[in-house]
């Protein structure tokens, strides 16, 4: 179904952009034989064109990514969208949060920082503020006490 719904958009989209190019070669057309056929050359009408038609892909690409975007996000759930509780309740930082949530899924310290574009040393001291504020002293007693006050699912 879905992918009824996505081809049936791209056909429109390209059904408008023909449209829109058929009408404006007809406008160019009706202009030539108005107004401008003996002031300007050829390579000027295709000028005008081409720079009508890329305006109008962008604009169209910019449209269709955007819808994309927000067909993407609206079946998913978001990392964001977990109990609000979350970090605030052990008065943690977003980015020891985020730390927590790595060590979770069994990332090393140099795969969170490949992750999260942080230095060895930040992840290290996230990891110890996090183990300082849990009152923990290990990765996996961080992640069972997180999982065990709600912080973790």
């Amino acid at each position: 179904m879905e992918e009824a719904i996505k081809k049936s958009s791209g056909i429109k989209s390209m059904l408008l952009y023909g449209a829109l190019l058929a009408i404006i070669l007809l406008v160019m057309q009706w202009l030539k034989h108005k107004f401008v056929a003996y002031e300007l050359n050829t390579e000027t009408y295709l000028a005008i064109v081409g720079s009508i038609l890329l305006g109008l892909g962008i604009w169209l690409g910019n449209r269709l990514n955007t819808r994309k975007q927000t067909q993407k996000t609206e079946g998913k759930v978001s990392e964001n969208s977990q109990p609000r509780i979350e970090f605030h309740y052990a008065n943690l930082s977003k980015r020891e949060f985020d730390v927590l949530k790595l060590i979770a899924s069994g990332y090393s310290n140099q795969a969170i920082v490949d992750e999260l574009f942080i230095s060895l040393s930040t992840v290290k001291t996230h990891s110890s503020n996090l183990f300082q504020k849990l009152d923990v002293s290990n990765r996996v007693m961080a992640v069972n006490k997180a999982k065990e006050i709600g912080l973790l699912v």
